[in-house]
């Protein structure tokens, strides 16, 4: 069965952001201000309802619902990676910037292959979505905003 709780951009500022004004500083705060444009947008996606005594074809219909739902959201979250892409780092972290934006990208697509891949493939497909999600965080790390940035469930 496919994932009901999709994945999404947490957009919380990162702790320590608020104080500092160094290049480092001010760029956690617009890359996690990005990220909650992105948080937003994906706040406006109405996520269907689901029974819990549903009858086949009403489950039918809900598992087809939030297959559409899950593609939505990962269509809104790849649309967004140029909001992320938009904000400029330090000169000392724009490498790892480069990396994060890549991982990131590659965990959505991940992402986009698991909710559509057929259920042969799910438990390959869900191992490549955790690894390349796992990556993107832990980069999200080296850059200072991985409590405000991160691709989780």
């Amino acid at each position: 069965m496919r994932r009901a709780v999709p994945l999404i951009l947490l957009c919380a500022f990162a702790a320590g952001c608020g104080g500092g004004r160094s290049a480092t500083d001010t760029f956690a705060q617009e890359q996690t201000a990005a990220c909650a444009k992105v948080q937003q947008r994906l706040a406006v996606i109405k996520r269907p309802s689901v029974t819990s005594q549903a009858s086949n074809a009403a489950r039918k219909r809900e598992s087809a619902a939030l297959q559409r739902y899950a593609l939505k959201v990962d269509r809104a979250l790849l649309a967004g990676l140029s909001d992320l892409r938009a904000v400029e780092a330090p000169k000392s972290l724009a490498p790892v910037q480069k990396q994060w934006l890549a991982a990131v990208d590659a965990a959505l697509k991940a992402r986009l292959r698991l909710d559509t891949a057929p259920a042969k493939q799910l438990r390959k497909a869900s191992r490549a979505e955790l690894k390349t999600r796992r990556a993107a965080n832990s980069l999200a790390g080296k850059l200072g905003i991985a409590n405000g940035c991160t691709l989780t469930y």
